[in-house]
């Protein structure tokens, strides 16, 4: 009787802590600490031809990854995760393009983000009474909460194999209390002495991807020795003084330059944020600079201008 009376309590998740639970469903997924994880992703939306990719995620440590595309429509683009901050590195462009809250949670962007995702790190876990079935595997089922503000999804509902404890099915909640995506852990694969995930398949429930499916087959997981500077976002930053000319000869500074003209020009308050300045607005501001100074816009390639940009 004390045997079948502990068994039943199990069955429920009695004695078993949630966090233990999540540390479990990660032991699947982050199966190196340092090393190249190689990726086949397929995309299905709708009626569209299926849109085949490949992958590298480089990863290193908990808070540092970078996915490189080599393949498909997105090939040479990368995506870079260092904590909390996300940025797009596109092929020919001069520096990474920052990445905000919500762009994160759509398209590559929101493939890295969750390539990261630690639970048993990032959410607080309740066990639910009583087991539900995945695909007629019994499963404990855990509900979510963030520990930070200032993660990508608030809260979550996990499924874990009640015999195997791996993790089946993931969903996962905005603030606003939208779902936003659900996660179908498919297969796994023994290498060596462990169980490693094999097949992923992340189905986007947010009205901008509705109906999109992503699959991702997870083809390698090699250890590896990676340098620090590949997870250098590249940003810098640089300052200019300006004094006036009676003031650097009181001083005796050498005068490198002088400001002769400047134009300025803006965007309506109604417009969309933009990251850059269209050309337009660029070749107004222009206009008035060379008008101040007096001097034709034909050689403008030839003299040195200052642009301030929100956001530059």
């Amino acid at each position: 009787m004390l045997f079948l009376a502990a068994g039943l309590g199990l069955s429920k998740g009695a004695g078993i802590p949630a966090q233990e639970l999540l540390r479990a469903a990660d032991a699947t997924r982050h199966v190196i600490e340092e090393g190249v994880i190689s990726v086949r992703v397929l995309v299905r939306a709708g009626d569209e031809t299926p849109a085949l990719s490949e992958l590298d995620v480089y990863v290193k440590g908990p808070n540092r990854t970078l996915c490189v595309f080599r393949e498909g429509k997105q090939k040479a683009r990368k995506v870079l995760v260092i904590g909390d901050r996300v940025w797009l590195i596109v092929p020919g462009s001069k520096r990474p393009i920052p990445v905000s809250a919500n762009q994160r949670l759509l398209g590559g962007a929101s493939v890295a983000d969750l390539a990261r995702l630690r639970l048993a790190e990032e959410f607080e876990g309740t066990l639910r009474e009583g087991v539900e079935s995945v695909e007629d595997t019994p499963c404990w089922v855990l509900d979510l909460k963030a520990r930070s503000a200032k993660a990508s999804y608030a809260a979550g509902v996990l499924w874990v194999g009640q015999e195997d404890r791996l993790p089946r099915r993931l969903r996962l909640t905005l603030r606003s209390g939208k779902e936003a995506k659900e996660i179908l852990f498919n297969a796994f694969r023994r290498e060596g002495s462990r169980l490693v995930l094999a097949q992923m398949e992340i189905r986007h429930l947010l009205a901008h991807e509705r109906g999109e499916v992503t699959v991702l087959d997870f083809l390698r997981y090699q250890p590896a020795s990676l340098d620090s500077a590949i997870f250098s976002p590249g940003e810098a930053a640089a300052a200019l003084v300006l004094e006036t000319r009676e003031s650097a000869a009181r001083r005796g500074a050498r005068i490198l330059g002088s400001l002769i003209g400047h134009g300025q020009t803006g965007l309506p308050l109604a417009g969309p944020a933009l990251r850059y300045p269209p050309r337009e607005v660029l070749a107004r501001a222009r206009e008035l600079a060379f008008s101040m100074a007096g001097i034709s816009p034909a050689p403008a390639a030839e003299i040195p201008a200052v642009i301030f940009w929100p956001g530059l």
